[in-house]
């Protein structure tokens, strides 16, 4: 890493959430303090020499069996899976976008988003709870089906690759639903529409799985969910309720599917005789 030091052996137990968080998004734990004089690339190729200086003398340092533990991880990765229900999806709000322009025009207001099958609390009060999934393909603006395809595609498709169509599905399933339903909780007399809640699913999901960016999955969840969070609560007009909803379903299936009791690894750096 040119211009910054990684202590990949120190996480996560040693790392506070603030440094793991910093770590997340820029990819080292800190900035080199100086370069003496020196560039960038030749500081990071005295470092790699002491390191493999170390290695010679003592034998491997936690942080390179760390580093070996990392490739490890990233080349068992599946990615050979079709991405069919992020394909879906992103197909099926398209045509439902099309549907609202044929019928209301490109900006529908809230009325017409009730009447499309948007959530809300009048809607669910009326025995239309079939909304709190039908709300996720709806979107107000042909600006806001776009961001969240993009986000849908990129993050889709590396996660379902990796996981599978089916535990994939259950995702979007679960954090559809959650997602629409806190929206609901926590906006008094505003319905809730749109496909984000399920894309900050995934990018959670993503974190836990890929939490050390071994590879372009985890880069991507570590850009989108400190961003994400940050843009719900400066932003005007987006669902709180929607976003938190689908980050915390991400967040608990990935720990139940990645980091369960029964499905933790052995810690980086440590080897069992």
């Amino acid at each position: 890493m040119i211009g910054g030091f990684d202590r990949r052996d120190l996480t996560p137990a040693r790392q506070s959430f603030f440094q793991t968080l910093t770590r997340g998004m820029t990819g080292v734990d800190g900035s080199l303090p100086d370069t003496y004089g020196m560039r960038h690339q030749e500081l990071a190729d005295l470092l790699n020499a002491a390191r493999d200086r170390y290695a010679t003398e003592h034998g491997p340092s936690p942080s390179l069996l760390a580093d070996l533990e990392l490739q490890r991880q990233a080349a068992a990765a599946r990615r050979d899976r079709i991405p069919i229900v992020t394909v879906a999806l992103a197909v099926v709000c398209v045509v439902a976008f099309v549907m609202e322009v044929s019928a209301y025009g490109p900006l529908p207001d809230t009325a017409e988003l009730r009447a499309a099958g948007g959530a809300s609390r009048d809607a669910l009060a009326d025995g239309d709870w079939w909304t709190l999934l039908n709300a996720n393909v709806l979107h107000t603006t042909p600006w806001h089906l776009v961001l969240n395809l993009i986000g849908l595609l990129i993050l889709g498709v590396l996660l379902e690759r990796e996981i599978g169509w089916q535990r994939f599905g259950l995702l979007c399933l679960v954090a559809g639903v959650a997602s629409t339903s806190l929206g609901v909780l926590l906006q008094l007399g505003a319905g809730v529409v749109g496909v984000s809640g399920v894309v900050y699913a995934i990018a959670a999901w993503a974190l836990l799985r890929d939490v050390h960016r071994t590879r372009m999955l985890g880069m991507m969840a570590w850009v989108t969910v400190p961003a994400g969070v940050i843009y719900t609560f400066l932003v005007p007009g987006v669902s709180i309720g929607g976003h938190l909803g689908g980050l915390a379903a991400g967040f608990a299936l990935a720990y139940l599917f990645e980091r369960g009791p029964a499905r933790r690894p052995e810690p980086i750096g440590v080897r069992t005789p």
